[in-house]
């Protein structure tokens, strides 16, 4: 299994307590059973896309700024454009226009004035209207100016993707979320395992792209346990309590605690750092 990195068991005693001599009285607190911890680490993958309506304004360059301020390279939509308008517009023209002495006939002369003139006038009402130019743009996008945004989705490993600030922020709504969801109340072979609790700790934030889920449990657990375990955090993630989590964007970003590799490209060294 390569989704959760098994890290060994930390055999406690976590919280504990010990006491000696009788029984307490009722009115005394009872004694806190001895707690083993053992640690889950969990990759998170971050993708953000565009405001869509961007996309529906006609000047390019204030497009290119709005998405730049989003945090989203732009160079590749105005090398975009700068080569649509060069395919687009008309054919180029000499500068200078046909000298009448290297044509040995006055009516040859004439056509290619008249074809040199015609041709000039229509770049210069080109280059002084987008109105073609956005015709061809539609024509090339069917209209459909939203398929831009694939060419600006961003899309990595959280400590690849967002700067230390983001990831905090990201990181605390993880933890929030994970802990007030109480996954633990789900788990059916919690109270067989004595598995007492299950919460992101935020002692470490990301860790090398990951969150830290600890689980305190009444009793070690051995490798068949923890499998097990692994399978209930990885279907919480996937599509649990994370299918929800990336539904609601951080600071823009949808945050993934589970993904298909494949499908959003992530390379498998990568993958394999993280799993082995």
């Amino acid at each position: 299994m390569k989704y959760l990195k098994k890290y060994e068991d930390i055999y406690g005693p976590g919280w504990t307590s010990t006491t000696t001599g009788s029984e307490p009285a009722p009115d005394q607190p009872q004694p806190q059973p001895e707690l083993f911890t053992t640690h889950l680490k969990i990759p998170v993958f971050l993708t953000k896309e565009p405001d869509e309506n961007l996309f529906d304004n006609d000047d390019v360059e204030y497009v290119a700024r709005q998405l730049e301020d989003q945090g989203f390279e732009s160079d590749w939509l105005v090398d975009q454009f700068k080569r649509w308008k060069e395919y687009a517009g008309p054919e180029d023209v000499s500068d200078s226009e046909p000298n009448e002495s290297d044509f040995e006939d006055e009516d040859d002369y004439n056509a290619e004035w008249e074809e040199w003139n015609a041709r000039n006038e229509e770049r210069e009402e080109w280059e002084e209207s987008d109105e073609h130019f956005r015709e061809y743009v539609d024509e090339e996008w069917n209209g459909n100016w939203s398929k831009f945004m694939e060419e600006f989705k961003i899309e990595g490993l959280v400590e690849d993707v967002a700067d230390r600030s983001d990831q905090l922020t990201i990181f605390d709504h993880i933890m929030d979320d994970w802990n007030d969801a109480d996954l633990v109340q789900w788990f059916d072979e919690a109270k067989e395992l004595g598995i007492q609790s299950m919460k992101v700790t935020d002692d470490e934030g990301f860790d090398n792209n990951c969150f830290t889920v600890e689980i305190k449990s009444t009793k070690p657990l051995e490798n068949d346990d923890i499998d097990t375990v692994i399978n209930y955090v990885e279907g919480q993630c996937s599509d649990g309590w994370g299918e929800g989590f990336e539904q609601n964007p951080i600071l823009d970003y949808n945050v993934h605690t589970w993904w298909n590799e494949s499908e959003f490209n992530v390379p498998y060294e990568i993958v394999e750092d993280l799993y082995n």
